[in-house]
């Protein structure tokens, strides 16, 4: 039976130690007979002793989470804190762990295994009804691969995802999955809400009018070496008018200046971000191919666009909104800080009961992108 609170249910904590923090999400989720689970969590709280402490107090649902560089909640932007979403029944789940640097050949074997945990083959999903939803090692720099080969066999189904964070300490990421967590891996979970729902994605990004060519790169290395013929730290230097050496001295970006890459398909731009500068190569916070053509674009405002996005995509669903799953880029967090629009920020996300986390990057389709907030909207019965 669906709980009498609603169909979607979340909850927060910032109580420094797990045990009271659990105490206090369980408190306000209350007892769950099925459905799932998401807990998102700052690396001061063990992992393990968060992945056991859920999968304790709900035995009977399926536990998913990871840790964060912030979490989102009922009790706004977190760092450092704990956050939830329930779905009760009649949400059901089915989820595996993945190696993080997992290969195209390997997408059938977890989408055969997702599938037939709900009782049916992948090619029965039905997108109106099931979406993936990918918790990924930040920190592996092979996102990619994991949602390409889950695009490739399952190409109607709608995947959200995020990759998992370390308060941005760099050093190891954590996933959780029924009461066991890993650190370098990914938990890919097959959802059936068993509610109208709709995937989406927002960012504040405006097209300008440059483009260029990547004429040379190491995809797996996310590394970017050239640019129409030229390398891509002067490149770069031009775009951002200043000198290269600056940037050979200064390999961080100027954050306040807010340019990145897009690609764009159709009408619709999914970001790169530049990470920093290595020598005369761009450090990106993804993959490029070489032979592609990105679009320089520039950040508007972040808190309108968040707003707008967020509406249009609870429009989308048939009724009233229950709730929303949400995947949010570190940088928008940084960005936010950065302005003093962290409050604003919140307010502009916060349309349905939500939480989420401030991720590492963010999957949508078979793409993994860069500042951008990736949800679910799911509605009600």
């Amino acid at each position: 039976m669906p709980h009498p609170d609603g169909p979607v249910l979340v909850a927060a904590s910032r109580a420094p130690d797990t045990a009271g923090a659990l105490a206090e999400v369980q408190e306000s989720i209350g007892p769950l007979r099925g459905g799932v689970i998401f807990t998102f969590h700052g690396v001061n709280h063990d992992p393990g002793e968060v992945a056991r402490g859920v999968a304790a107090r709900w035995p009977d649902s399926l536990c998913v989470g990871c840790t964060t560089m912030g979490e989102i909640g009922p009790l706004g932007l977190t760092q450092g804190g704990i956050s939830a979403l329930a779905l009760p029944p009649p949400a059901r789940a089915a989820a595996v762990f993945a190696d993080s640097r997992v290969g195209f050949a390997d997408g059938e074997r977890l989408a055969e295994a997702l599938a037939g945990a709900l009782g049916h083959i992948p090619a029965a999903l039905d997108p109106e009804r099931h979406v993936l939803v990918t918790l990924t090692d930040g920190l592996s720099g092979a996102e990619e691969r994991l949602v390409a080969a889950l695009g490739l066999v399952l190409p109607r189904v709608q995947l959200i995802g995020g990759s998992a964070g370390d308060d941005f300490r760099m050093q190891r990421t954590w996933v959780h999955l029924n009461g066991e967590a890993r650190p370098g891996a990914a938990v890919v979970t097959l959802l059936e809400p068993g509610l109208p729902m709709s995937a989406f994605a927002v960012h504040h990004y405006q097209p300008g009018e440059r483009r260029v060519v990547v004429t040379a790169a190491e995809p797996s290395r996310r590394r970017v070496l050239e640019l129409d013929g030229w390398p891509a730290r002067e490149v770069m230097a031009e775009l951002l008018e200043v000198p290269v050496e600056t940037l050979a001295a200064h390999p961080e970006l100027p954050a306040e200046r807010e340019l990145a890459f897009a690609y764009a398909i159709g009408d619709d731009l999914f970001l790169r971000s530049v990470m920093h500068v290595d020598g005369d190569a761009l450090v990106m916070g993804g993959a490029v191919e070489e032979g592609v053509v990105l679009r320089v674009v520039h950040g508007g405002d972040l808190v309108e666009a968040t707003r707008a996005g967020v509406q249009e995509a609870l429009a989308r669903l048939p009724g009233a909104p229950g709730g929303m799953l949400l995947f949010s880029c570190g940088g928008r967090l940084r960005a936010a800080q950065r302005k003093k629009q962290v409050e604003a920020l919140y307010e502009a996300m916060a349309q349905a009961p939500m939480a989420g986390f401030s991720t590492y990057g963010e999957q949508f389709g078979p793409l993994q992108i860069n500042q951008t907030l990736t949800g679910l909207a799911i509605g009600r019965p």
